[in-house]
């Protein structure tokens, strides 16, 4: 495709083929004005009908790539090679960008001509059967890439972070800069996350804060999967090791959102949480030493400990009750599965 590329759109997709195909969908009508843009997919060895969906499609400007070996870093680092654009646009498989997306990224990216970095709203579709203090809850954030800071358009505050599933970032500023193989969905990583903050945290480093965007939103569509508890307490699990991997050190979720240890397992909140705190903290003492960088992680047994781990052995994600007893084995009174 000759000529000169404003804008570079990147999704790495592995079998959801119903799911790339309605975004690449949305993607086709999106308000472009004269902005010439690619549309660069990775097919990251998907073995549904990802192939079909890719050359079915004639209407839009699509680059499309396969990566053989399973890794998003992997699959986003393909793309990043061949991308052509000024604007490199990230976002997910799963998503409903609003019309005017690409467009509002590429006209901010003029305004702010010496910002690298651009992020706009993530806001969850939930499945109807959705409890509503779920939908609410402080974690959504987390666990569903919940991103509606009640901000202008500026620059964001050193206390927040975009997610993967929306922001864009200058190709100049992003250089010879690729995604940590070591961190995201993979073969060797298992469902470990991750990637995509710690690309940006490398990029904020380098150029500054990222530029809020209010008018570039897209729509995360929440499967019905996605809200089972053992999907939200694997997601934990692999948060926890993906944050002890990046930081080095353990991180208390407690402490930062108040959560309290004895909330009534009789109310689905509370069962929730307790959930949601073993398995971050057991995928934490998963991917840590005893001694991290000077940090003991006893604290992270104690707290697992004042969790009542043993007691609620129900609530270990599959990950964590394969390693569960192998994880205390580095202490002399270990805690073993009751």
């Amino acid at each position: 495709m000759p000529g000169q590329v404003d804008i570079s759109v990147i999704i790495a997709t592995r079998n959801r083929a119903a799911m790339l195909e309605r975004v690449l969908s949305e993607v086709q009508y999106q308000e472009l004005h004269d902005l010439a843009v690619e549309l660069i997919v990775v097919d990251n060895g998907s073995t549904d009908e990802t192939q079909s969906v890719l050359s079915n499609e004639s209407q839009l400007p699509l680059v499309s790539l396969y990566e053989e070996t399973a890794g998003k870093s992997r699959a986003l680092n393909k793309a990043l090679d061949a991308a052509r654009g000024e604007l490199l646009v990230f976002t997910d498989d799963d998503v409903i960008p609003c019309p005017t997306w690409l467009l509002n990224y590429y006209s901010e990216s003029l305004e702010y001509s010496t910002a690298v970095l651009f992020c706009g709203p993530i806001v969850p579709q939930f499945p109807e059967q959705t409890p509503q203090w779920l939908s609410t809850h402080p974690s959504s954030q987390i666990l569903f890439g919940n991103f509606q800071p009640d901000l202008p358009e500026g620059p964001l505050p050193s206390t927040l972070m975009p997610y993967g599933a929306n922001f864009a970032a200058r190709r100049s500023a992003v250089g010879e800069l690729r995604f940590d193989v070591q961190l995201g969905p993979s073969a060797e990583n298992g469902r470990m996350c991750g990637e995509d903050s710690e690309f940006m945290a490398r990029l904020r480093r380098k150029g500054g804060s990222p530029i809020f965007v209010p008018s570039c939103s897209v729509v995360h569509r929440v499967t019905p999967a996605q809200i089972e508890p053992a999907a939200l307490f694997e997601k934990a699990f692999q948060m926890g090791k993906s944050t002890a991997r990046i930081l080095g050190k353990a991180v208390f979720l407690h402490e930062q959102y108040g959560y309290e240890f004895n909330s009534t397992d009789n109310d689905a909140k509370g069962h929730f949480e307790r959930g949601l705190l073993i398995n971050l903290y057991c995928g934490q003492k998963s991917e840590l030493p005893l001694n991290c960088a000077g940090q003991s992680t006893s604290k992270l047994r104690g707290v697992l400990a004042r969790l009542q781990v043993c007691e609620y052995t129900d609530l270990l994600s599959a990950s964590a009750r394969q390693i569960f007893e192998k994880l205390f084995e580095d202490s002399a009174s270990p805690l073993p599965i009751t």
